[in-house]
């Protein structure tokens, strides 16, 4: 219903007609620029570019990245990972960095053209390689698309700029509750912090994190049997949000073993940076790169404890104690020393009210914008695919 135009006049072009590759190597020891952009830090389906990293952080041999270039995830293009770049940077060199010939296309208009399904499905076909399959420039470039001219190109990026607004404001008040939730658990369980504009003014006590959690690392070898059957990778914890999102299924196949319960928190211990941390809402089995921890103590309220471990504090202690260059891991034993301030069982209940009534409104936010996400693609396709 979307589909105004007349697609009899429009061109069939070989990708490297509308975009080139510019693949310029830099070392991240080298460069003078502050940002580093891994596939960890791109959204699926967002153009935007929400977190990145410092090149300090990393090593081996990146690509340069200037304003207004398209970064596509190359490697498992099934993600669907296509940003513009906002800034001059350095990214992974598993990502392409693309830009658009001006002649053949309206610069604004490739990004939204390598979002489409018609982009994507011929992206994952031509894909290389069984466990991480990633896409060469050179089979990329010969591949075809239906390209209107430049004056509809135009207009269609006007009509997909204005749901990238309202998806964008949307984001935006979700960003606002999620630093005032931030705020609300730094004020709470941070040292020398004065919560009393949250909470009445209460006794609290510095704690050690192994004193009043247990890490649980039990087995599953037979989930099925068990009638467990989703499993969570690291893939699928996102940045900031306690709750789990999506899933994998035990039936199509994983090599994962190691079970959690409904309540327990999930925290992602490979890249701590990342800041994934969630509460389970069902049995399952989980990567190895996951700790699953319990509440172990009667000072504890179960319910509290992926806040705690959503402290930028506990966070910036995982980031400290990891070990490894590619991928820093943080240990158990490390994260059990881990010292917060527990207040006591009265004020914990009052803030898992806050918290969910907080969760609440976020989850109605995000619903809100999935639902503008679903019409963009919806709309996108219509008028591209």
């Amino acid at each position: 219903m979307f589909n105004v135009f007349d697609k009899s006049n429009w061109e069939k072009l070989q990708f490297k007609e509308i975009a080139e590759c510019v693949s310029i190597r830099v070392e991240p020891y080298e460069t003078d620029c502050d940002i580093y952009v891994g596939l960890e830090h791109l959204d699926p389906d967002s153009l935007k570019i929400r977190r990145y990293g410092k090149p300090q952080d990393v090593k081996g041999t990146k690509l340069k990245v200037q304003k207004g270039d398209i970064i596509f995830g190359r490697r498992r293009a099934y993600q669907r990972k296509v940003v513009v770049a906002d800034f001059g940077g350095i990214c992974s060199a598993h990502a392409m960095v693309l830009r658009a010939k001006p002649q053949n296309v309206f610069p604004n208009f490739l990004p939204y053209l390598m979002q489409s399904d018609t982009f994507m499905n011929c992206a994952v076909q031509i894909s290389e390689g069984s466990l991480s399959p990633t896409i060469k420039w050179k089979t990329l470039a010969i591949q075809k698309f239906l390209c209107p001219p430049k004056e509809e190109q135009k207009l269609i990026t006007d009509m997909l700029h204005k749901i990238e607004n309202a998806i964008e404001q949307t984001e935006q008040q979700e960003q606002a509750l999620l630093e005032y939730r931030k705020g609300i658990i730094n004020c709470i369980f941070n040292q020398n912090k004065d919560f009393g504009r949250v909470l009445p003014k209460t006794n609290k006590t510095k704690i050690q994190f192994g004193k009043v959690v247990v890490n649980m690392n039990q087995s599953e070898r037979n989930p099925l049997e068990q009638g467990i059957t989703r499993f969570i990778g690291l893939e699928h914890l996102e940045p900031e949000n306690i709750r789990l999102k999506s899933w994998g299924n035990i039936a199509d196949g994983t090599t994962f073993t190691k079970l959690f319960r409904k309540g327990q928190a999930l925290f992602g211990k490979r890249r701590a940076y990342l800041k994934k941390a969630a509460i389970a809402d069902f049995d399952g089995i989980c990567s190895g790169d996951i700790l699953v921890f319990e509440a172990k103590s009667e000072k504890l309220l179960p319910e509290l404890l992926p806040y705690i471990v959503q402290n930028d504090a506990f966070f910036q202690y995982a980031v400290t104690t990891s070990a490894g260059s590619l991928s820093p891991r943080t240990k158990w034993k490390d994260l059990a020393n881990f010292a917060f301030y527990l207040p006591e069982i009265q004020i914990q209940q009052n803030l898992i009210d806050i918290f969910n009534t907080l969760e609440n409104t976020i989850e109605q936010t995000r619903h809100h914008k999935a639902t503008l996400i679903a019409f963009k693609k919806g709309l996108l396709n219509e008028l591209i695919g």
